[in-house]
């Protein structure tokens, strides 16, 4: 059972870690030409959070308060 709980654990700290280094490449504006990086979408509405779950953190992320790319 310890084992198990073990493997949950790194798990967990792969899945955050993972995470963080997409996190950076959105703020890097990675996603800026199609397909995305993190999923592959490559279809209408690639920047609408509406139609690729990438874009909000897309949005987020690439651009400072003003809208403009960092």
């Amino acid at each position: 059972m310890e084992r198990m709980s073990q493997f949950a654990n790194e798990k967990a700290l792969l899945k955050a870690k993972v995470k963080r280094l997409e996190d950076m490449l959105f703020a890097r504006g990675a996603m800026e030409e199609a397909p995305c990086f993190c999923c592959g979408y490559n279809g209408p509405g690639y920047y609408q959070p509406e139609k690729h779950a990438c874009a909000k953190r897309h949005h987020k992320l690439a651009h400072n308060d003003g809208g403009e790319r960092r």
